[in-house]
């Protein structure tokens, strides 16, 4: 029965993350969307393909460091133009530049409906059974419907919560109060695995961290074998996957699709595929290039070179030694103490799971096999060096 209410917890959070973001995103987007009447109908043309090119997009998966460091990127664009000769084109982002030339190369023709912007000499494209009011309607109707979900989940949440502290007030206070707060460490380092999971898709981003550890980077050199497609396949187990399913991760991948200037969407850059295995891990798909950076941000990410928001009690982090393939096992977080007990527990999961995470992630980069990872964190005070706490992943249940 306690397992069960865990996971019930667990799967609430995790719920509330997603429904804040999507309650986010449908605002901006709501405000974004034009009128009807600001668009001119021109009617329904066909559009064929003429060429692929690589263009510059802004780097929005990014963000912190890795987006002031590279605010740009290369996409791959497949040009349409309307056989008629009015001069309407279209375009949609090829995966790749040999993708995109197959598209031209087969000189399949669509059609298109083109709305016309008069106010800003500007026009659109939408699918040829779609008019500017429904086109709007559409849109509006989506974003509405996903804000009023996002609004009644939370009330829903607080809800639920209001009626459980209700009900524990009538049990033994101190009992309840213990039985509480394992509940909440192990929800929470659940959800912030979670958390961690996600943000490695979205990319590694953040305030930079001091480097105590005095390396200037990873020393291992291990590269997977590039299948007959051109591509590096690293399966991920389901310990590193933070209590998701592969269903989940391969949902969040490609619900965190970036869109260019046109309303078309664009792939993430860092990582070009995932895809499911029949016993729950996931398989990250990379082109050469893009495995190479991945491995080095994960490395750095796990010592908090990069990070989702600030960590106020964490002075530096650093890997004390590494085997000789350049493998780190372990960890040693350095925090200011009083700032760290007072906020517990959620200082000691930022200061345990986010490096055991992604130091885990960096392991498996480095050829080490799914069920032999592991990692062991210290905890340190940075002032006088005592060691607060010392912690072992991934962990097993009691």
């Amino acid at each position: 029965m306690a397992k069960l209410k865990s996971i019930v917890f667990v799967a609430g959070v995790m719920l509330l993350i997603l429904v804040a973001a999507v309650g986010y995103l449908s605002i901006k987007y709501l405000a974004a969307i034009l009128p009807a009447d600001s668009y001119e109908d021109k009617g329904v043309y066909t559009f064929s393909p003429y060429q692929v090119l690589p263009v510059q997009v802004q780097n929005t998966g990014a963000s912190g460091r890795d987006r002031r460091m590279n605010p740009t990127k290369t996409a791959y664009m497949v040009y349409y133009r309307d056989t008629s000769g009015s001069g309407y084109q279209w375009s949609e982002q090829a995966l790749t530049r040999e993708l995109g030339q197959n598209v031209v190369d087969a000189g399949a023709a669509v059609e298109r409906r083109v709305l016309a912007i008069p106010a800003d000499r500007s026009y659109i494209t939408v699918e040829p059974g779609q008019t500017a009011e429904s086109y709007t309607a559409g849109l509006r109707q989506k974003y509405i419907t996903a804000l009023v979900l996002a609004g009644a989940y939370v009330l829903l949440y607080a809800a639920a919560w209001f009626i459980l502290i209700l009900m524990k007030k009538s049990k033994e206070r101190f009992a309840g109060m213990v039985k509480q707060k394992r509940r909440l460490q192990k929800g929470a380092a659940l959800a912030l695995s979670l958390f961690l999971l996600l943000g490695s898709l979205a990319g590694c981003g953040g305030k930079p961290q001091e480097d105590a550890s005095g390396a200037d980077g990873p020393t291992n050199t291990y590269t997977p074998p590039v299948n007959e497609d051109g591509y590096i396949v690293v399966e991920i187990p389901i310990t590193l996957m933070g209590g998701n399913s592969a269903e989940d991760v391969i949902a969040e991948f490609h619900n965190s699709a970036q869109y260019d200037h046109e309303g078309e969407t664009a792939p993430m850059e860092r990582i070009t595929d995932i895809t499911a295995n029949t016993d729950g891990s996931v398989n990250y798909v990379f082109l050469p290039e893009q495995f190479e950076t991945y491995k080095t941000q994960i490395y750095d990410t796990g010592r908090f070179q990069y990070g989702f928001g600030n960590f106020p009690s964490i002075q530096s982090a650093e890997y004390p030694e590494a085997d000789d393939a350049g493998i780190p096992w372990k960890v040693n977080v350095y925090v200011n103490k009083d700032d760290y007990d007072a906020n517990l527990p959620i200082s000691s999961l930022y200061a345990t799971v986010w490096p055991a995470t992604y130091l885990g992630q960096y392991q498996i980069f480095c050829g080490v096999p799914g069920d032999e990872w592991a990692v062991h964190v210290t905890v340190k005070d940075a002032d006088s060096g005592e060691v607060i706490s010392e912690h072992d992943f991934p962990t097993r249940d009691e």
